[in-house]
């Protein structure tokens, strides 16, 4: 830390000033004596974070800083940046996790091909992505999301409603879009009676707004068969 002070112009009592005053802000200061090597990844990468700050820049470039780490050192990174956040740096993170995006982020992009196809703050994303506000139903194990049986009830819904049904094979789950045509709560009352009369068995119920994830899968699946030029 104290060659990357004095490649940036610091001297003197001022390098030993701005190294305790990242280590503090990086909860590290009492590793200072430490090998960066012997550090747990979490601290690796705190670490990084406070090398990076060691000339106070305004906007930082983060690329991917929490891949490979566990749940708890990922949150430690994610207080940090948030402290980063609190003294007016503008940092740019690349991230696979939505979460962490939907988390960390004032405004979010989502690149496909090389490309950017969409850009704006959750809020914004989420009101662009037409007809995902709705209800979430989690079917119980052993009902088949796909099931022809249960794609013949969905009928009854969609005939009455004008609406959207959105498969999740993987969480075996199904996402009905808000009718506008109705109000939340008539169209709820009315999924709650075409369950109970089709005897379709479910163990989640939910309804809101979409997540940063739906919001994802709903872009990609939107530009899954173009070419990259076109995305």
């Amino acid at each position: 830390m104290r060659f990357l002070a004095e490649l940036y112009g610091l001297k003197g009592e001022a390098v030993d000033k701005r190294i305790e005053q990242v280590l503090v802000g990086s909860n590290l200061v009492d590793r200072l004596n430490d090998r960066a090597g012997n550090l747990s990844g979490g601290m690796q990468r705190r670490l990084a974070i406070a090398c990076a700050m060691i000339n106070e820049p305004k906007v930082l470039f983060m690329d991917e800083p929490t891949v490979g780490l566990d749940p708890a050192a990922r949150r430690e990174i994610w207080t940090s940046l948030k402290d980063l956040k609190k003294l007016g740096v503008t940092v740019l993170l690349t991230t696979h996790y939505l979460e962490e995006a939907e988390i960390l982020a004032d405004r979010i992009g989502i690149i496909r091909s090389g490309k950017l196809v969409i850009e704006g703050t959750v809020q914004d994303l989420s009101s662009r992505i037409q007809g995902m506000r709705g209800l979430a139903l989690k079917l119980a194990d052993g009902l088949d999301v796909e099931d022809a049986a249960l794609q013949s009830k969905l009928e009854k819904v969609t005939s009455r409603f004008t609406c959207t049904v959105r498969i999740d094979k993987l969480r075996n789950t199904l996402y009905l879009s808000q009718p506008d045509e109705v109000s939340a709560r008539e169209f709820l009352r009315f999924v709650f009676d075409w369950l109970e009369s089709e005897a379709i068995p479910f163990i989640k119920f939910a309804s809101g707004e979409p997540n940063l994830e739906d919001v994802f899968m709903a872009v990609t699946k939107t530009h899954q068969h173009k070419g990259a030029d076109d995305v």
